[in-house]
C-alpha cells in the first residue's frame, strides 16, 4: 500500500510540475510559459522567442549572417542554444503568429540557403505566407527557435 501511494503522489506531482504556469488554446494548442517572452507550439514541439530582435536604430531587423548571430547569442532565462529558423520551422510559427507578442507582419529570416545561391536565404513575408528567395545582405525581422 505505501509503496502505490508514493507512485501516486509522484504521478500527481509530475502532472502538477507540467501543468504549472501553461495554456492551451482549443483552436491551436501550444503552451505559454510563466516567461512572456517564450512561446511552446505543442504540434511541433518547438519553443519560440515571443519578442522580436529589438534595435530602434536598425528598425528592429538584421541582415541574414548578423541574424544568425544574434539567434546563436541569445539567452532567455535559463534558455540557451537558440538558432534562426528552418524554412519548415517558420512556417509552422506562421500558423500561430497571432499569439506572437511583436508580429509586424513583414518578412523573416530562415536559416535555410536557396539551393545553388549561397547569396540568398529563404525569408518568409508575414503578411500573406509567402516564401520568398532573399539576399542575405538584405534585413529583415528575427524570430529566433530553440530545440
Amino acid at each position: 500500500m505505501k509503496e502505490k501511494t508514493k507512485w501516486v503522489l509522484c504521478l500527481l506531482f509530475l502532472i502538477i510540475l507540467m501543468t504549472n504556469g501553461y495554456y492551451q488554446n482549443s483552436k491551436i494548442k501550444y503552451k505559454k510559459l510563466q516567461e512572456p517572452d517564450i512561446y511552446i507550439d505543442n504540434t511541433t514541439g518547438l519553443v519560440w522567442q515571443n519578442q522580436i530582435y529589438k534595435d530602434k536604430k536598425r528598425n528592429k531587423k538584421l541582415n541574414w549572417k548578423e541574424a544568425q548571430s544574434y539567434c546563436e547569442s541569445l539567452q532567455i532565462k535559463d534558455l540557451i542554444d537558440w538558432s534562426l529558423p528552418s524554412l519548415s520551422e517558420l512556417e509552422s510559427s506562421y500558423k500561430i503568429k497571432r499569439y506572437f507578442k511583436d508580429d509586424p507582419g513583414l518578412f523573416f529570416w530562415t536559416s535555410s540557403n536557396v539551393l545553388n545561391d549561397n547569396n540568398r536565404a529563404y525569408s518568409i513575408d508575414f503578411n500573406g505566407g509567402i516564401v520568398w528567395k532573399t539576399r542575405k545582405d538584405k534585413i529583415c525581422y528575427v524570430r529566433c527557435v530553440h530545440h
